[in-house]
C-alpha cells in the first residue's frame, strides 16, 4: 500500500461563536489524519478569530481519510473532511 507525507497547515478560524458563559474561549485546531492526531496550542488572544499558523506532517496510506476538527473545551465548532486523492490529484 502506497503513503505519502502530508503537510496540514491550520492558519486560523473567523467569528466562531461563543460557546462559554462564563470565562474566556481557549480555542485549538486539532487535525486527525489515519487515526494519528495533533492540535495547535489554544489562541489566548484573537478569541473568537483565533490564529494558528502551524503545519503539521504525517505519513498517510492513500486510502485513509483526512479529518480536521475545531473545539472549544468538549464543545466541537467545525469539522472538515475529504479523501486523500483530493490532494495527490488522483
Amino acid at each position: 500500500m502506497e503513503a505519502r507525507r502530508l503537510y496540514f497547515t491550520v492558519h486560523s478560524a473567523s467569528n466562531l461563536i461563543n460557546v462559554r458563559k462564563f470565562g474566556e474561549m481557549k480555542v485549538y485546531a486539532k487535525v486527525s489524519i489515519a487515526g494519528n492526531s495533533e492540535r495547535t496550542e489554544p489562541d489566548l488572544v484573537n478569541k473568537i478569530n483565533p490564529e494558528w499558523n502551524k503545519t503539521f506532517s504525517f505519513i498517510v496510506p492513500e486510502i485513509n481519510i483526512i479529518q480536521a476538527q475545531a473545539q472549544v473545551g468538549a464543545t466541537l465548532i467545525g469539522a472538515v473532511a475529504t479523501g486523500a486523492a483530493a490532494f495527490t490529484g488522483n
